[in-house]
């Protein structure tokens, strides 16, 4: 139950990083 909680959040990261890395 609370990887089900944390993995959305880290993906949502990742992206967040991916998207900065592109645009930052």
């Amino acid at each position: 139950m609370k990887e089900s909680f944390c993995m959305p959040l880290f993906i949502e990261a990742k992206i967040t990083i991916a998207v900065n890395s592109l645009f930052g």
